[in-house]
């Protein structure tokens, strides 16, 4: 299998982008010992790198392409993300989960 150059800009954005989110996915679900973390894109309230949900034993966390895809902001993403896998409490239910 070849390996792929990341910084190949005929590689497609979203091929990109797929593997970004993956990778945060994984990491941080390795960090969090469970496979109950998910990243998708979406968007965070104004002013926020991620917006973490809790969903019954679940962390939903979304982040904005555009901060997956600058090597400046990555890092500052994952870093809000790992806080978020501290906060969350695994296996409790809040009032809003049923």
């Amino acid at each position: 299998m070849d390996r792929v150059d990341i910084y190949n800009p005929n590689l497609e954005r979203d091929a990109m982008l797929e593997a970004f989110r993956l990778l945060m996915q994984e990491a941080l679900r390795v960090e969090a010992e469970s496979e109950g973390v998910y990243v998708h894109y979406g968007k965070p309230p104004e002013d926020n790198l991620i917006d973490p949900i809790p969903i019954a034993e679940y962390l939903d966390i979304a982040v904005t392409a555009e901060h997956m895809m600058s090597p400046e902001t990555i890092i500052l993403v994952y870093q809000k993300c790992r806080k978020a896998l501290t906060e969350f409490k695994w296996g409790e239910l809040d009032e809003f989960s049923t």
